[in-house]
């Protein structure tokens, strides 16, 4: 055996028959890097067995040259070995080039995102950050990894769908989120790119991604967000039903009142007036006007309970409320929660109602009559030591 050639234990020893006369053997070599050697007989052998019992050629490696050697009983299976040989020792291959700004997008968080796009296509992926610009090597064991594992990183950094919308520059932290969440979960749930303009007012908003459905899908939960922070919903189905309620029997103490008014000044100038029934209708106001006071007071517990649901004691959103509500509120509230910590109180900026505007400096004024140290969180909300 003096011969050139690695042949691994599972090969045909010199006394087997072999399936094919060797006098009619086609035979191919193909140049292989030293270091790509490993790769080709893979793991004990495991690759290079594959490439024979799918194709039917023998395959070996040349000690000296490091050459694979292809051999078979015809054009075909050699043909074969050579396409899956040449699969792993020159793969199709594509290098892309980006800006700087875009390989934490690429790599993503503990590397996520690139451990997704290599599982997706079945490509190795590479970034070469040290570039400028940065170097993104693809190697793919066939065109359509390839293609695959192109079009997920153009996705990143040469979206094929794009959007921009407006959004008014006090409701942008809305999308945005508390340290970044909201827009963290919107890139990472519709796999897009988001980033907000906020040098103009109204801020800019650029949505982009791979997938057009993706984008639309993002778009239309920005714009969700922007409408719910322009018109917010502060107090709940059942306020909503309290309030209404409260509204109604307002406007028939106000109208029984006036027809009471009416009579009454009739009786003065003299005139045949039904005083009787005035005093009835002056009655049903005052019962009126107690069923209003009720409906409100359900309604501020139903706003309460709405705006501040799952948040625990140490929370209080005021939106919603009348100034009197708000306060009676905060008041049994500091109460329950005396020297526990800090109680975050939100009466809102005014940036929707008068009331949150009025609330703020009456809330203030109660935690200096109570000696409560406090401080400003941000324009809408107030932390207070209980």
């Amino acid at each position: 055996r003096g011969s050139n050639l690695h042949w691994i234990h599972y090969e045909q020893r010199s006394n087997d028959i072999l399936p094919f006369s060797l006098s009619n053997m086609a035979e191919k070599r193909i140049a292989c890097p030293k270091h790509l050697v490993g790769r080709v007989i893979g793991p004990k052998g495991a690759t290079i067995q594959t490439i024979q019992q799918e194709s039917g050629a023998k395959v070996t490696v040349d000690r000296n040259t490091d050459a694979v050697v292809i051999s078979g009983p015809s054009e075909a299976s050699v043909a074969k070995a050579v396409e899956l040989v040449t699969a792993i020792v020159n793969p199709p291959s594509k290098t892309l080039t980006c800006d700087r700004e875009y390989v934490k997008d690429i790599i993503g968080k503990g590397g996520a995102n690139i451990k997704r796009m290599r599982e997706e296509s079945g490509a190795r992926i590479s970034v070469e950050t040290e570039k400028d610009p940065v170097k993104i090597k693809i190697e793919a064991p066939n065109q359509e990894s390839l293609g695959t594992a192109v079009a997920l990183i153009n996705g990143v950094i040469k979206p094929a769908a794009a959007e921009k919308i407006e959004c008014p520059k006090q409701y942008a932290s809305q999308i945005v989120g508390e340290n970044g969440a909201t827009l963290r979960g919107l890139e990472s749930k519709h796999r897009v790119k988001i980033i907000m303009d906020s040098t103009s007012d109204p801020v800019i908003v650029h949505i982009e991604g791979a997938r057009a459905s993706g984008v639309a899908a993002a778009v239309a939960q920005v714009r969700t967000i922007i409408a719910t922070a322009t018109n917010p919903d502060y107090e709940g189905p059942d306020g909503q039903r309290f309030r209404r309620e409260a509204e109604r029997c307002a406007k028939e103490r106000a109208r029984l009142y006036d027809s009471a008014s009416v009579i009454f000044d009739a009786a003065k100038r003299g005139e045949a007036a039904d005083k009787d029934a005035a005093y009835k209708m002056v009655e049903d106001g005052k019962a009126a006007g107690a069923a209003m006071e009720a409906a409100n007071a359900k309604a501020a517990e139903a706003i309460v309970a709405f705006n501040n649901e799952g948040m625990g004691e140490m929370h209080l959103d005021l939106h919603g409320l009348k100034v009197s509500e708000a306060l009676a509120v905060l008041q049994k509230r500091l109460d329950e929660v005396r020297g526990k910590g800090e109680l975050e109180i939100i009466p809102g900026a005014g940036h929707h109602s008068e009331n949150a505007a009025l609330i703020k400096p009456k809330v203030e004024a109660m935690l200096k009559e109570r000696y409560v140290r406090f401080h400003a969180k941000n324009a809408g909300t107030i932390v207070a030591i209980a």
